[in-house]
């Protein structure tokens, strides 16, 4: 557990990081530089806000809503097994309680407590074949006072894994990028099967912050619950090695949990092992995260102020150059680099329209990629087909085929994800020698962050590139190299966790494709996997209609596959000119201070000098404070590794 005096430097640190950056961000609009660096703005951003957000993600039946009620200290969550929960909970801390349903156009509406149980298993309203943003929920937020959660601790209840086969996709690319860190919930019946070994690796392609715990201790001797928890942690060890963040496995009793809030016992707190669990996932999300947070600020906000320090060091030093000879040769070398970085990247550059082509080349081949993923006979399509050809029995049959569609989608958005991922990091490395001429830092996750929008069918639209608001495609997108836009839209588009009217045919074709008891079970089996691959093909085409072929030319409006890649290049695009343009200003910058040193009289420059003097000293402290900010974060970092496994005394 971080101990309150590692709590307090970490909030120390936080508050003096901000001032610092707060203090530079003057000194460079006093100098008449440019704004901060992107990146780090976020970076503030997250420090200002100073909350964790968590996902808690697991099989059905594990135990995670009614951990979730323990933590808050009243069943506000569902947890009746037979309510198919298909909605995303937000647990906020609030001294006022409150619940409403968040779309994905960022709009929201009021409901009661009561209510909660009917919207959780509900994924979007009647809205027809493709409903709107407004229509479709992102997850239902609930602000209530809590026992047992830190006020700057978010909770984001997801469906259980077993009970929507879809909820796969939809958690690992549209949660989990929204998220700091991910609870991963076991029980104590037995330990991690192969399907959540599964869902783990998944998991690691868009995070390695996962922290596991083991409910229901409660209901079994120690030895018992032990015996799981220690053989579950080898599997992990076996399975995953140094890939995760952390590997041990916290475990909790949510019943006593509950108990203990109600009655304020505390011997029922210290058997429910929540203390130990509180403190070890206080300081997951502190290293994994907050400490993060900060290093990355200050890393950034260091290397910032090395730019704006050379600026003034750089005006000084020609203030205080005596030959006008020598001046004028510094005005015209500088005028000539502003010319020749125009000639070489501006709108007409040689180099730029070079990199241009070649991202144009990139969109086009990841174009052809996600169009052969989708084909018949493609890699994704074999493997369904191979798990429908492994079904046994009958059973297994009706099962598969009410979870086919969702099968589908979940493929579908690992397959189109990866082939995204990797295009937006090939970006990244045709952007590297351009960032690195400018002194810039170029990510793939900056590059995601304002791909265009999804434009559904109910509106007309030309392609946008937003900064703001709240679409499904930009919001799954934004803090996450994984997000993908093609594969969130398919989500809202093909009705995910619900019976879209276009699949409602499919899902009553399961008792029609099942034969008469007079006909053998294996011939009853075949017939079974015959209709189910021939569901697999309708599905598909479906899919491949929205994906590649839903362009719209009277109005204007791109597939969702033509749309990112378009996106794709115009982000690109944008980000060059950006940067160009705030080069080409500092340049104008230095020139405008150059012209107007060679018109000083002696007055005016001893005057000068003075000012950037002073520039130069408070730049100087900001820098030796960013310095001692690094360094004590360092030495807290190094406590990390030394971070006990706690025990309790108590047994439950």
């Amino acid at each position: 557990m971080p101990s309150t005096s590692f709590a307090s430097d970490i909030q120390t640190l936080r508050t003096e990081v901000l001032n610092l950056v707060e203090r530079l961000e003057g000194q460079s609009r006093h100098i008449g530089l440019g704004p901060p660096p992107e990146l780090l703005v976020e970076c503030v951003r997250k420090l200002e806000q100073n909350t964790y957000q968590v996902a808690v993600i697991g099989e059905a039946k594990r135990g995670k809503s009614t951990f979730i009620n323990a933590l808050i200290g009243r069943d506000i969550l569902p947890t009746n097994v037979d309510i198919a929960t298909s909605q995303v909970f937000r647990i906020s801390p609030s001294d006022h309680e409150g619940y409403r349903l968040r779309f994905e156009d960022d709009s929201t509406q009021p409901i009661h407590a009561t209510d909660l149980p009917q919207y959780g298993s509900q994924v979007l309203a009647d809205a027809g074949e493709v409903p709107r943003l407004d229509q479709i929920i992102r997850w239902i937020e609930a602000d209530v006072p809590v026992t047992f959660l830190p006020p700057n601790l978010r909770l984001l209840d997801t469906p259980g894994l077993g009970t929507l086969y879809a909820a796969h996709s939809r958690i690992t690319y549209r949660i989990v990028p929204l998220c700091d860190a991910v609870i991963f919930v076991l029980d104590s019946q037995a330990p991690i099967n192969e399907q959540e070994l599964k869902f783990v690796e998944r998991l690691l392609k868009v995070t390695e912050h996962i922290f596991f715990i083991q409910t229901k201790i409660d209901q079994f001797a120690r030895d018992a619950w032990q015996k799981v928890l220690d053989r579950s942690e080898s599997l992990l060890r076996d399975r995953f090695g140094n890939r995760l963040s952390d590997m041990r496995i916290w475990p909790i009793s949510s019943t006593n949990l509950r108990k203990a809030a109600a009655t304020n016992d505390e011997d029922l707190l210290m058997v429910s092992r929540h203390r130990e669990l509180a403190a070890a996932l206080q300081a997951f999300l502190f290293r994994v995260s907050g400490w993060s947070r900060l290093m990355q600020t200050t890393a950034i906000a260091s290397r910032w102020h090395e730019q704006i320090h050379r600026v003034v060091q750089q005006r000084l030093s020609h203030l205080r150059e005596e030959s006008r000879e020598v001046r004028n040769q510094i005005q015209q070398k500088v005028a000539q680099r502003r010319r020749e970085f125009e000639e070489v990247w501006g709108p007409s550059g040689a180099r730029r329209q070079e990199l241009l082509s070649e991202v144009q080349k990139l969109a086009r081949l990841a174009r052809q990629e996600m169009i052969a993923a989708l084909q018949p006979g493609s890699k994704l399509e074999c493997e369904i087909s191979r798990q429908i050809d492994d079904l046994e029995d009958l059973d297994k049959a009706r099962k598969f085929a009410r979870s086919l569609p969702g099968i589908v989608i979940d493929e579908v958005v690992g397959t189109l994800s990866e082939i995204q991922a990797k295009a937006l990091e090939r970006c990244v490395q045709i952007l590297g020698p351009f960032a690195e001429e400018l002194d810039q830092q170029i990510s793939a996750k900056a590059l995601a962050s304002s791909l265009p929008t999804v434009v559904d069918s109910a509106r007309p639209s030309t392609i946008e590139l937003k900064t703001g608001g709240a679409d499904l495609w930009l919001k799954s997108i934004r803090n996450a190299v994984f997000g993908s836009a093609v594969a969130n839209s398919l989500l809202g588009s093909l009705g995910v966790g619900a019976a879209a009217p276009w699949l409602v045919p499919l899902v009553a074709a399961i008792a029609v494709w099942l034969p008469s008891q007079h006909v053998e079970q294996q011939q009853q089996l075949r017939s079974a996997k015959d209709q189910l691959r021939r569901n697999l093909q309708e599905i598909l085409q479906r899919v491949r209609n929205h994906v590649i072929h839903s362009a719209n030319v009277v109005s204007g409006v791109a597939s969702p596959l033509d749309e990112w890649c378009n996106g794709l290049e115009s982000k690109v695009r944008a980000t060059v000119d950006k940067a160009t343009r705030e080069e080409l200003q500092r340049l104008q910058a230095e020139l405008n201070e150059l012209m107007a040193q060679a018109e000083y009289d002696e007055s005016q420059r001893r005057a000068r000098e003075e000012v950037l003097q002073s520039q130069l000293a408070a730049l100087s402290s900001i820098g030796s404070s960013l310095t001692r900010a690094r360094k004590r974060l360092e030495t807290l970092g190094m406590g990390f590794s030394m971070t006990p496994c706690f025990t309790t005394q108590g047994d439950s």
